[in-house]
């Protein structure tokens, strides 16, 4: 059973590290380039990178801001990176960061589409790569009968085989040799010795590489042979079942998961809203920019909610990174600094919430509607609301 194509197309512990590093150069002294780029040949963007390029530059937010010494610095980099995306070949995706005043410069090829963009801030984009690097966005998959297991790792449409988990059953005797009761037995022994096998892999896999659960496709005899072993297996993991045969192609069972993935999605979209809801109740949530704000300043928010398409603004202190409303002017109140519009708001509160260790979720549907009438954002909370003094006397976003 080899990892080395599964960690190339999965990558957690790689993009980790990438996320990491990147996020080592958030410093209010120097930008950093982000480019992301759709690559695929069978989309419409893939096959014109140049127009895709020009696109995705002209709706930079800061490139129409600059000064003029910063947009050439810009355009310079910008060029650097779309050649620095060139070189990457057979992915879906690619995404290079260009620190100029580091000399860091980096092409990450991803096995998903992206949204073709340039952001050009004192941080680097990682929205993507956040997302790649989420095991909750990622499945074992298993599809097993009486004699293989075929395990595979699948994700955002992509789908990578693993290998395949077969027992030596050469030994097997002449069944007119046995009584019937003792080929039953005997039977019973391999299956239960077969799950075992596989369950063991699963194990093993699962330890070397995060995802979020483990899909199963089996017949009953087999399926119940399986779960009688899968308790030994982590806790985190969800386990679903589907129903496609053990010698299915990769794109059939690719269209078995979308169908699971959406029944996930919702699942735990759910839950959260749920959760939202009673914390609410237990005056263990903040509702609205402003509340939500104030709880990131004080590292209170421990899953930071944003419904899909919210758009928020607001301004942050250059220095102490202070929260302000957009209708904010003049210098910092805390400590004098300059104070600037953050252009990528929402991915600004979410890289923030993620440093102290917490998570960023985007939901749609009924947590969504539920969320518009607070401007699209809530939080959960690691404390209620008070424990640590009052959330209000923080300066935020309104």
């Amino acid at each position: 059973m080899s990892l080395t194509a599964a960690t190339h197309l999965y990558g957690t512990e790689p993009i980790t590290r990438i996320i990491a590093q990147l996020t080592g150069f958030e410093n209010h002294d120097r930008r950093v380039l982000s480019l992301f780029m759709t690559l695929d040949p069978t989309t419409a963007e893939g096959r014109n990178i140049a127009a895709q390029f020009h696109a995705a530059k002209q709706a930079c937010r800061m490139f129409h801001k600059l000064p003029e010494v910063e947009h050439a610095q810009f355009t310079a980099e910008a060029e650097r990176a779309l050649a620095l995306a060139k070189t990457v070949h057979g992915a879906r995706s690619v995404a290079v960061h260009v620190c100029p005043q580091t000399g860091f410069a980096q092409a990450v090829p991803l096995p998903i589409h992206v949204a073709p963009c340039i952001h050009w801030d004192r941080r680097a984009w990682l929205g993507p790569l956040r997302d790649l690097a989420n095991p909750r966005n990622w499945l074992l998959v298993l599809l097993a009968d009486k004699v293989i297991g075929r395990l595979f790792i699948a994700g955002f449409d992509t789908i990578h085989a693993l290998g395949t988990v077969s027992d030596d059953t050469s030994g097997k005797p002449d069944p007119g040799s046995q009584a019937q009761s003792n080929l039953a037995r005997r039977h019973d022994e391999w299956l239960r010795r077969h799950a075992r096998t596989i369950v063991h892999e699963l194990g093993e896999l699962a330890r070397a590489v995060q995802v979020g659960g483990l899909a199963i496709s089996a017949p009953p005899e087999m399926m119940a042979g399986l779960q009688h072993e899968l308790p030994m297996l982590s806790p985190r993991l969800t386990i679903e079942t589907m129903h496609v045969a053990a010698d299915a192609t990769e794109s059939e069972i690719l269209e078995q998961l979308k169908k699971l993935s959406q029944r996930r999605s919702e699942s735990f979209e759910q839950a959260l809203f749920e959760t939202l809801v009673e914390s609410i109740g237990r005056n263990r949530a903040s509702l609205g920019i402003m509340e939500v704000a104030s709880a990131i300043a004080s590292h209170q928010v421990q899953v930071l909610i944003c419904a899909e398409n919210t758009e928020l603004r607001g301004k942050t202190c250059s220095q102490c990174e202070l929260i302000l409303p957009m209708e904010h002017s003049g210098l910092c109140p805390v400590c004098g600094s300059m104070v600037n519009e953050q252009p990528y708001f929402v991915e600004y509160l979410a890289d923030r919430v993620i440093r102290q260790k917490g998570s960023f979720e985007r939901v749609e549907g009924v947590a969504a509607r539920f969320l518009q009438p607070n401007g699209g954002v809530a939080a959960l909370l690691r404390y209620p609301l008070g424990a640590a003094g009052d959330l209000r006397e923080f300066d935020v976003a309104s």
